[in-house]
């Protein structure tokens, strides 16, 4: 299963050029079936997924699902898949993140972004679910640098091209040994 597991919309993210309706179909024509929107610090209801898919008016097999971009105070972002509630803006640490949702799935959001190198015992933080390793935030020296970690250390990884235009969504989606259809598929895919 391909899905894009990384984007913004114009409606709930500042960052963002491109509507939640483009975005989809945009997704749908690149030939992947899911697509999670991860706007910052929103997210999106059943009820507005619904609303959305319909305008798009992609097949009802397309996956259409919500997870949200969190600015932890001790990891910088990550994306939690997962949750029917907005985590609102606050100053939580992953630990604290990880108590309050312990359901969720939570990714290291583009770790590598602007040359980082990040320590070993983060990349294997037992609070996270995976790492972001292929990103359009990412430079190719930063994306061999993530490749190389994943071979090395074996965690859980996922590609999310967190785009804020219609250009180049898609770019990054992230290939599942195992259909879901569902946020629960999902999050379960992730953690297992």
């Amino acid at each position: 299963m391909v899905a894009e597991l990384h984007c913004h919309t114009s409606e709930y993210s500042a960052c963002s050029h491109v509507n939640a309706v483009e975005l989809i179909n945009r997704a749908y024509d690149l030939g992947m079936q899911a697509i999670v929107i991860t706007d910052h610090h929103y997210q999106w209801t059943d009820e507005e997924l619904k609303v959305i898919k319909k305008k798009a008016g992609v097949p009802e097999i397309f996956l259409v699902l919500a997870g949200q971009e969190f600015k932890t105070s001790n990891f910088g972002d990550v994306l939690i898949y997962g949750l029917k509630e907005t985590v609102e803006k606050q100053k939580l640490s992953l630990e604290d993140l990880r108590k309050k949702y312990p359901q969720a799935a939570i990714i290291w959001a583009h770790p590598y972004r602007h040359n980082k190198i990040p320590k070993k015992e983060k990349l294997l933080h037992p609070a996270l679910d995976g790492i972001e390793i292929f990103s359009s935030n990412y430079t190719v020296s930063e994306s061999a640098r993530a490749l190389k970690d994943w071979h090395e250390l074996k965690y859980t990884a996922i590609a999310g091209t967190d785009p804020h235009a219609l250009s180049y969504t898609g770019s990054y989606p992230t290939i599942f040994d195992h259909p879901f259809d569902s946020i629960e598929g999902l999050v379960e895919e992730l953690k297992g």
